[in-house]
Parts: structure tokens; sequence; C-alpha cells
């Protein structure tokens, strides 16, 4: 049998003792102990992960940061990346204490010493960067709290967890020894009993029969054995006399490693009692906590070597080093983007002097519901004034005498048979309504007649010759022609739309209109929400006029986590109508906008929208998209700016032309982010290895047979999503 084994020379000089540890129990106690740190370090964790999220959940922590004298560059990543440091150093300090512990008899507990001192340590560093993060942060600067208040707090809350942490691993560290010692003193040493005795009763009636004839004694009595071991082997045989060293199962077998909820109520919770032997392990139990005071642990732990601890704590420092490097310099950039290059973001946001003094002008309008009674027919108009001018009524002529630019479409051979125009005085000027734009869509040419003839009209009211330009129509018409000519023309893989550059025109003509909006419309709209989009967007601060509102800030009782992270799912009555109402209001101003990025810029605009993160390696197109205002920096990340162009972003474009932009979009994500991905996926098999000693080959093998499974289920998947599309 294969194994390792340790020596101590005895008083005789020919005699020596020797422990013998058979590679399959050695695995077996180190995949346990490996899976007991796992484990537990990674539940610890992910409990403080959990506490945090429903906290930024629940609760605006910014108030709670400020309440607290936290700073607020304090997040959640450097919370977690301290706390990882802090558990694993934990965790390593109770180890090779509790490995020096058992070296020898000593009355002192190294493991609670070095574990408290590992904590120590960690908070003395976590306190510096603390300061330092502090030092040099806005707050500090801007609005200066009681750092060290805060920090004591956060100290506390450290102590206090770790302490817990310390008392559960007293009480379950021994656990894996204890299961180790119970299968070899209530299992294989009792077999060994049974079968020394059995040799020996054999050989005493070999050598001894007329003896053992004549007295009537014990055959054992006749062998030169100690009345305690002859004792030992005699009580072995009573209780157990059939037991043989070959009836003795594996120590895996016994401990089901493979039954991960028996397992657990045995080594994580010390619940569940060792199987078959109730009653044995309860005394064994409370022996095998008095190991490190038996000569069998003095023996194994003698060998503690206080240079290869030195080593190993050397090698952890380094390994702790290049974690936190690992989350600074790589994993937080390639994810979040420099910290100061976000500060320079912010800095850049609303900056746009259009953007500020966007104001749709109240002369321009889109009246949607109010169309008038009466029909008159703008092409047969024009081509009645163009022949017979005195057929055409005053109003009519006089606006078609404006402007030369109606001479030339009066020359042009095109006809817009359904457009509709109404022309009226009004404060001793020209009132013009249009309608009936739809037929205007069936050619390119009479696309570009009607946007010019818009166009036209508008820069007569800017010129004070209009009072009102009234359309009937609004920017959703064209939306809609957009996608008709899209649902024609896939079948053909022929899509005739609207070019970006002719989309752009169409949403520069309409975003000067002003919307007409029923009072009773507004009355179900949350304004809240609404003061808390204008709040991140200077382009609706005309909306404060229309709505009554005062132009302040949005009321700071708003959940400004939940209206950053908004989903659809989460979105009340009172929100539906509130994006409903902006979208009305300034959907041209956002497909203007839409239209004046590069595909990029799009395809960055869509990820941020269904909650994927860009790259943030291209700073110049981020400061791009700054300074349109277009992205806002909130909570340490880049948001889009606000939910009511988050939702016109996600219905922007058709499906075929979202692949279009990610298939340009430099391959998607995994190109980002594939290095410091595979850093991470290195990293953790390193620490395996270095930290799981025999059973990373089952580690593996378990680890290659969950990615086997999970192939299986994704072939088996692609194979029903194929069958069910043929």
């Amino acid at each position: 049998m294969s194994g390792q084994f340790i020596y101590k020379s005895l008083a005789v000089e020919q005699w020596a003792l020797v422990v013998f540890m058979p590679d399959e129990s050695l695995e077996t106690f180190m995949t346990n102990i490996f899976l007991l740190n796992t484990i537990t370090i990674s539940m610890i964790l992910f409990s403080f992960a959990i506490i945090f999220i429903a906290i930024r959940r629940f609760f605006n922590t910014g108030k709670i940061k400020t309440k607290l004298d936290i700073p607020l560059i304090i997040d959640r990543r450097k919370i977690m990346v301290f706390t990882s440091v802090l558990i694993t150093s934990l965790y390593l300090g109770y180890w090779l204490g509790l490995a020096l512990h058992f070296s020898g008899e000593f009355l002192i507990n190294f493991e609670l010493l070095f574990s408290g001192g590992a904590v120590l340590i960690c908070l003395f560093w976590g306190y510096l960067e603390y300061k330092k993060y502090y030092h040099n942060s806005i707050q500090a600067r801007k609005s200066p709290i009681n750092s060290n208040r805060g920090a004591f707090r956060m100290i506390t809350m450290y102590v206090l967890s770790s302490t817990l942490v310390i008392a559960y691993l007293h009480s379950v560290a021994l656990i894996p020894v204890a299961g180790l010692n119970w299968y070899y003193s209530q299992k294989v040493y009792p077999a060994r009993l049974v079968q020394e005795h059995n040799e020996l009763h054999k050989s005493a009636l070999t050598r001894y029969p007329n003896s053992i004839r004549r007295f009537g004694m014990e055959p054992l009595e006749f062998m030169p054995v100690s009345v305690e071991w002859r004792t030992k082997l005699q009580l072995a045989k009573k209780n157990k006399p059939y037991l043989q060293p070959n009836d003795v199962s594996r120590y895996s077998k016994l401990v089901y490693t493979s039954e991960m909820s028996d397992w657990a109520e045995r080594f994580l919770i010390n619940k569940k009692l060792w199987p078959f032997e109730k009653k044995e392990y309860s005394t064994d139990a409370k022996n095998s906590n008095n190991t490190k005071n038996s000569n069998e642990s003095k023996l194994i732990y003698n060998n503690f070597s206080l240079g290869y601890s030195v080593g190993m704590l050397l090698l952890y420092i380094l390994l702790c080093i290049g974690w936190v490097k690992f989350n600074r310099e790589i994993l937080s950039l390639r994810l979040y983007g420099p910290p100061k290059y976000l500060r320079h973001l912010s800095l850049c946001i609303f900056k746009n002097n259009f953007e500020k003094t966007f104001k749709p002008c109240k002369k321009l309008q889109i009246d949607r519901l109010n169309i008038p009674e009466a029909e008159n027919d703008f092409s047969l108009l024009l081509n009645q004034w163009s022949s017979e001018p005195t057929r055409v009524p005053d109003e009519y002529a006089q606006l078609f005498k404006l402007h030369s630019f109606s001479s030339k479409l009066s020359g042009i051979d095109i006809s817009l048979p359904g457009l509709k125009i109404l022309v009226s005085r009004e404060e001793n000027k020209l009132k013009v309504q249009l309608w009936g734009f739809e037929s205007s869509f069936e050619s390119e040419e009479k696309e570009k007649y009607l946007l010019n003839l818009i166009n036209h009209y508008k820069s007569l009211q800017y010129a004070g010759e209009l009072s009102r330009l009234i359309l009937h129509e609004d920017f959703q018409l064209i939306k809609h022609q957009f996608l008709k000519e899209s649902q024609i023309h896939s079948a053909e893989k022929e899509c005739v739309q609207l070019v970006n550059a002719e989309y752009h025109a169409w949403a520069d003509c309409f975003k000067d209109f002003n919307v007409l909006i029923p009072q009773e419309v507004k009355k179900s709209i949350n304004l809240d929400f609404i003061q808390q989009e204008i709040a991140t967007c200077d382009w609706l601060s005309f909306l404060n006029d229309e709505l009554e509102l005062t132009d302040k800030k949005a009321d700071t009782s708003f959940d400004i986590r939940r209206w950053i992270n908004l989903k659809e799912s989460q979105k009340t009555c009172s929100e539906w109508d509130a994006l409903s109402y902006i979208l009305t209001k300034v959907e041209a101003l956002y497909r203007f906008k839409w239209e004046s990025c590069s595909e990029k810029e799009k395809l960055a605009l869509y990820y941020l929208v269904t909650s994927k993160r860009i790259n943030p390696a291209n700073l110049q197109m981020l400061e791009q998209l700054a300074l349109r205002g277009l992205i806002i920096v909130k909570l340490g990340r880049i948001h889009i700016v606000n939910r009511s162009f988050a939702q016109f972003v996600k219905n922007a474009e058709d499906q075929d032309t979202i692949k279009r932009l990610i298939e340009v979009g430099s391959l998607g994500h995994w190109h980002d982010y594939r290095m410091p991905i595979t850093l991470l996926i290195i990293f953790v098999i390193v620490g395996i290895a270095l930290t799981s000693g025999n059973s990373l080959y089952m580690i593996v093998a378990s680890v290659m047979g969950v990615l086997g499974t999970i192939g299986s289920l994704t072939n088996s998947a692609n194979l029903i999503r194929n069958n069910l599309r043929n």
C-alpha cells in the first residue's frame, strides 16, 4: 500500500516508532480540509456580498455613509477586496497556529493568537488604505467628514465579524482530524487487535496444546504478552469477534465525501454523527478534541517546520499583493475604467451650450388630436395658384408668395395627394396647419419634397411671417413608416430603410416642435420621476414650465439607485406614464442625438441600456458621449443619461440593425475582457493547486466532469432549439 510515513527513535537504539499514513486516507483528509476552507470562505464572502447588495437595493447607501462618517469613495468593490484578504489571512493564521500548537505541549492557543494577529495586521493595512482614499477624494475637499469616526465603526464591524469566524473555526477545525482519528481508532485499530488476538490464539494452541488442555486456561495466558495488551486483545475480541482488516472499508467510503448534505452536516456544522458507530463517535469526539495531547499527535506534528511556515506566509503575502494589484490595475480598469478618468467624464457632462439652452418653439406645434374638419388639398391649391392665382383664397396666395421656395415647389412635377393644409389669420399673421403625411412616404422624392416644405414653413415662422405652424402628425409617423418598410422588404432581404442622414434630417426638423398633450394625461404621471430625469439631463428643463414644477433638483428622497437600475418589470404605472410623456415630447430630439452617434457609440449606448459593460479602454469615445450629455457617472460606474433615453435606445433600431452593430463593434465583449478573465482563472487554479494538496487531481476531475455536463446540456438545448425552428 502506497503512502507516507514518519518515524521517531526510541530509547532502545535498534527500535523506532513508525507512523504510516496511506495515500487514500491522506488524500481524503486533505480534500476535507480543502473543501472546509474553500466552502466556508466562499460562504463568508458571499454573505458579505449579499448584505451589501441588499443594503444598496433597499437603502440609500450615500445617506448611510454620510450618517456614519464613511467616505463615499469606499464602495462595495474596495470593501469586498479588503474582506477577501482579511478572511483568507484569518484562515491562514488559524491553521498555522493550530499546526504550531500541535507541535508541542504549549499552554498558549497559537491558533487564536495567530488568527487574531492576522486580523489586526489586515485592519492596520486597511486603515492606511482608507485614509489614503479619503485624503485623495473630492469629498475631503468639498464636504469633509469625521473619517476617523467612520473608520472606528468599520473596524468594530470587522472585529466582531472576525470574532464570529474565529469562533466558528475553533468549533469545526478539528473535525477532519476527528474523522480520521475515528476511522483508525474505531475501525482499523480494533480490526488489527482482533487479527493479532487470533494469531496469538492460534500460535498458543500450536505451542502449548497439552498445557491448555491440562489446566483449562485461556490460550492467550501462555503467550509472553503484558497484562495491559492481553486485556486490550481480549476486549477487542469480545466486542468485535468477526472484524478483520479486510472487512474495514476505505476511509473515503465511510466519510461519504460525495454526499454533499451528509458531508456538510459533519464538517461544516458539526451536527451529523459518523456512520455505523454513533456511540463510539461520541466518545471519540471527546478524545479527538484532545488529540494534540496524545503521543501520536505529538509525533505527527513534531515535524512542524518553521522555515516551511515562513515560506508559506511569504508566498501568501505575495499572492495578496498580486490579488490587490490585479483588482486595482487590471480588473477594475477593464470593467469600470480609471477612477480619475471617471471623474473627468463627470466634469464633461452637460458642457454643450446648445443642449443647455435647448427649448422647443411654442409657435411650432404638433397636435395629434385636434385635426381640422376642413380639408384643402395642398397639391391642388398649389397647382391652382400656379395657373390661376386669382382663384386661390387670399391667405393661401399670400403664403405661396412669401418665399421663392414656393415657386420652385410649384415647378416640380411631384404631387402629394394626401397632404392637407389649412391657412387662417391669427394676430395679423398667417397660421398654417398641415396633416395627412402618409402618402408622402411612398417614394424618396415625395419624402424629400415634404421635408423641404416643412423646413420652409419653419423658416417662415422663425422669420416672423407666420404666427404658428401646426402639424397634426408627429415623429411616430416616420418611425411607423420605417418599421413598415423593414417588415415589407425583410422577406426579399432588400430592406429599404431610411438612411441615417435622412432620419437625422427628419429628427432635426421635428425636434423644435412643441408636442401638445391633453391635461388629463399629465395628471397620472410621476412628477418625482420626471424631476429626476430633468436633474440629470438639462435638455428636459423646459418640462419644468410645462408641468409647473419648481426649477430645482429632484427630491432627495428619490431612490437614485433604483432609478439608475430601473427595469421594465419594476416600473410603476405612473412611471410608465412619465416615460411615455417624456418620449412623446422629445422623441425627435432623442432621435437627433441617436443618429448623430457613430455605430460604435450606438453600440456602446445599447450595451449600457441592456445592463452590459462597455469597454472603458476607448476613452475618446466615452469622452464624446459625455460631452454630448448621453452618459453619466454614478456610483463609480458609467450609466445611460436617464431612463427615458434608455427606453428610446432600447427600441431605436430593429433586431437586424442591432446584430449588424454588434458584428461591427469590435467582435463583442470577450476580446476586451479576455486577458483579465484569463488571468483570474489562472490565479484561481494556482491558488487551488497550492492549497488543496494531494486532492488536486480529485478536484480537477470534478471540475472537468461539471464542465462536461454543462457542455452536454448546452448541446442538448441547441439541438432542441434547432428542431423547434425547423
